[in-house]
């Protein structure tokens, strides 16, 4: 079981500053719906792991790109969460906070985690993320919401504590040690960025 609290008020600050040193990768200025688009790769990434976890060779064949194998879950939960962080930040959002709140919220609800996909769960939800950050950012026409989400920003947090509380909740399904998962990712990045000065 991980301490999401520890991971949700420390981690956030690392996501951050490793975000700053991928700068030198970035060949124009991300947005908020850069990163969406990188949260979209990252959650394929993360379903050709749990997906191939299935035994389905057929199908495993289809999805799996020749020479990339992409066999860590801890790597693929750290790299989604890296971006999740991240969009927070965009929006000065302390994912804490929201975590604590939508945990709060839904606390007189009884959910059995054991019968939930995760992965269509978090499907949804980050489509649901991605349109609001389109009509924030002017790309998709915008239409009211329901007054309980008081406006745009508003069920743009709803919908990113929803999505922190099933993330946590996919890495204890799946046993994987948040915080020890990213320190390793980030051990890794660190040696791409520095072959990739060398490269660049």
């Amino acid at each position: 079981m991980n301490d999401v609290i520890f991971y949700y008020k420390e981690y956030p600050q690392k996501a951050l500053f490793l975000k700053q040193r991928f700068k030198i990768t970035e060949k124009t200025k991300w947005t908020a719906g850069t990163v969406m688009q990188e949260i979209t790769v990252q959650l394929g990434h993360l379903a050709t792991v749990i997906f191939n976890q299935k035994n389905n060779p057929v199908i495993s064949k289809m999805i799996n790109e020749v020479d990339r194998p992409i066999v860590s879950l801890e790597d693929e939960i750290s790299d989604l969460y890296l971006q999740i962080f991240y969009l927070c930040h965009i929006f000065g959002i302390d994912p804490l906070e929201l975590y604590l709140r939508k945990l709060e919220s839904e606390s007189s609800n009884i959910v059995n985690w054991s019968e939930i996909n995760y992965l269509e769960v978090i499907l949804i939800v980050i489509g649901q993320v991605t349109e609001s950050v389109m009509k924030i950012e002017g790309t998709r026409f915008s239409m009211e919401r329901s007054n309980i989400y008081c406006g745009e920003i508003g069920f743009l947090q709803d919908r990113l504590g929803v999505l922190l509380l099933i993330t946590s909740n996919l890495a204890d399904n799946y046993q994987v040690n948040l915080a020890k998962s990213f320190d390793s990712m980030e051990k890794s990045a660190k040696q791409f960025l520095s072959l990739y000065r060398e490269q660049d």
